[in-house]
């Protein structure tokens, strides 16, 4: 008889979250489907497949089965609350276009109304003759005609051409163009304190879907606080956050699918963000996701959208969608 090994349902409902986050909304849909097959009750796995689709209809049905398990559930009563909102606006917006064509219609009538009505008016008045009038000539016998042009006729006159000399254009030369501004990072005009290198150490970690155990080093090299990053800008009163690091696999196993989404930022209103992909790092620092071999060394950096004040906490959580208990993350407090 066969032994037959079946993934952890949390270990793969994790691994979904991260294809999503990561764009591979494919593969992240398959695994959710996966785990929905084994729970069909699974809350987690209804609010993640629910970022799956763009249809909205689609959307709101993962919202519903969220709401028959758990009433009470935030996050899929927002997600009914923002549906019939859109469903509103389209409304409004339709009808405010009809609305518009209606008027554009009835503003073209009254412009043709106005144009013949002001032509019908000048004509009727005299100031614009609707015929013109033909002149009346004067019976003279043929002789009179001759002899008046014999006693009368002047030598015509004739006119020499003259050239008279044109100005040639003069060439002004116009300014340069003033050359298009390349992807600059900005920083922050307020100075922050000159950072201290700080590194932790979290471990053993058990990967249950892999059945393996690994401990990781993380080192923060250097924080920077930019207000543009080439062409992308943060919101009003936020700021971003680059966090350069050095992670250590330390063994005994590896540690796979390892990447920017197992990392976080929390705020002073313990509020927890994810990570803000900034095209401008793709050719320098951003840390790809990897698989991380015993021994593996990887550096790169991560960047975040934070507000400008306030407690900033960097977080490498393996154990993130479990929630932050103590003992099972790292925290690094940056500003």
């Amino acid at each position: 008889m066969q032994n037959s090994f079946e993934p952890d349902i949390k270990a793969v409902l994790d691994e979904a979250a991260n294809d999503i986050k990561q764009g591979d909304i494919q593969s992240g849909k398959k695994k959710l489907e996966w785990v929905l097959q084994r729970e069909p009750d699974n809350v987690l796995a209804w609010l993640w497949m629910s970022r799956c689709f763009q249809d909205r209809e689609k959307k709101l049905d993962c919202f519903k089965k969220v709401l028959e398990i758990d009433p009470s559930n935030k996050n899929a009563l927002d997600g009914v609350r923002l549906y019939h909102r859109g469903i509103r606006s389209t409304r409004g917006r339709k009808q405010s276009q009809k609305f518009k064509r209606v008027i554009v219609g009835l503003g073209i009538l009254l412009a043709v109304f106005v144009i013949f009505g002001t032509i019908y008016i000048l004509s009727a008045t005299g100031i614009i003759p609707g015929r013109a009038t033909e002149p009346v000539i004067a019976e003279v016998s043929q002789s009179t005609v001759t002899a008046d042009i014999l006693l009368t006729e002047e030598p015509s006159p004739t006119f020499t051409k003259t050239w008279t000399p044109t100005r040639r254009p003069t060439f002004t030369p116009q300014p340069s163009k003033t050359p298009r501004p390349t992807n600059t990072r900005i920083p922050t005009k307020t100075p922050t304190a000159t950072f201290v290198v700080q590194t932790k150490t979290i471990g053993p970690i058990y990967d249950s879907l892999r059945d393996c155990m690994y401990s990781v080093e993380i080192t923060i090299n250097n924080v920077e606080w930019f207000l543009q990053a080439g062409y992308s800008e943060p919101k009003l009163g936020n700021t971003y956050v680059v966090v350069h690091i050095k992670v250590v696999n330390q063994g005994p196993g590896s540690v796979r699918s390892f990447g920017p989404s197992d990392f976080q930022v929390k705020d002073a209103n313990n509020v927890l963000r994810d990570y803000e992909y900034l095209s401008i790092l793709r050719d320098t620092c951003w840390l790809d996701r990897v698989d991380l071999m015993k021994g593996a060394i990887l550096e790169g950096c991560v960047s975040f959208e934070v507000p400008k004040e306030g407690l900033i906490e960097f977080i490498y959580a393996p154990f993130q969608y479990e929630g932050l208990e103590p003992g099972r993350y790292l925290s690094f407090v940056i500003r």
